[in-house]
């Protein structure tokens, strides 16, 4: 076999996994270089907070008001993924402390449904005390880049509608 050591197949230690911080910051350049490759997809944590707020809004169990401890759970993920396609995820089965399950469903669906690979397991966002910022904002960036182009994109779920129409009033005479 050759020895591949040049530029194009540098050597490397097989039992080798780069640190977390080294993995931070690979991510954090390829979402910089990312988010700056268009204007059109441009999405900053405020807006991305924003829009996923909108989409999980009225799901029980679910209070999204940041990018990391409230996506624990997995009832965000599972959420956000229900509220695009209600036919991938029973919501009403799902149990807040079941967190590892919650989580790995989400990723198991969103991998096979929609192509975005998973940034962590289940059972890592179980056993932490919030997930990690950049990931999270790197992973839930993929949902907003896969879906808003979607029709369900920014509407209600059907059940929503409901409350929604009731605070309608009538147009006054």
């Amino acid at each position: 076999m050759k020895n591949r050591s040049s530029p194009y197949f540098p050597q490397r230690n097989p039992h080798h996994r780069p640190s977390l911080s080294r993995l931070k910051s690979s991510v954090s350049l390829s979402l910089s270089d990312k988010l700056r490759s268009s204007a059109e997809s441009e999405v900053r944590p405020g807006r991305l907070l924003a829009w996923c707020q909108d989409q999980t809004r009225g799901y029980r169990g679910v209070d999204v008001r940041d990018l990391t401890s409230s996506w624990r759970s997995g009832l965000a993920l599972c959420a956000l993924i229900h509220q695009q396609r209600p036919d991938l995820i029973d919501y009403d089965s799902l149990k807040e402390e079941d967190v590892a399950v919650n989580n790995q469903l989400a990723f198991d669906m969103a991998e096979r449904e929609f192509g975005i690979q998973p940034v962590t397991t289940g059972s890592e966002m179980a056993a932490k005390a919030q997930p990690d910022k950049l990931l999270m904002v790197l992973y839930l960036s993929k949902f907003y880049e896969a879906f808003r182009s979607s029709p369900r994109n920014g509407q209600s779920s059907p059940s929503r509608n409901v409350s929604l129409i009731t605070r309608r009033r009538a147009p006054s005479s």
